[in-house]
């Protein structure tokens, strides 16, 4: 969480979807990697995901990694994620 934090190429979070209180945001790293944010901000959980370029997805909350992007995610929830990109 930190390192995507504190990432030198300092590029702010872009929205790509936003529907009925549902987020997903994305950041570019320095390295070429990918921050993925799922953002629930209603009253409820809820199941969201995303697509994502073909690579290796890691869970930051977890540290697991996934080969997809997306999870239950708590009301007022975020759910953040690093995907590096296939070469």
């Amino acid at each position: 969480m930190i390192a995507v934090d504190q990432d030198p190429l300092g590029v702010a979070a872009t929205v790509v979807s936003a529907a009925g209180g549902l987020y997903v945001l994305t950041r570019p790293l320095a390295n070429g990697d990918v921050a993925v944010a799922l953002f629930n901000s209603t009253d409820t959980a809820a199941t969201m995901s995303t697509t994502v370029p073909a690579g290796t997805v890691t869970d930051l909350w977890t540290g697991t990694t996934a080969g997809s992007v997306g999870a239950s995610v708590p009301a007022h929830g975020t759910m953040l994620y690093r995907v590096i990109p296939s070469a």
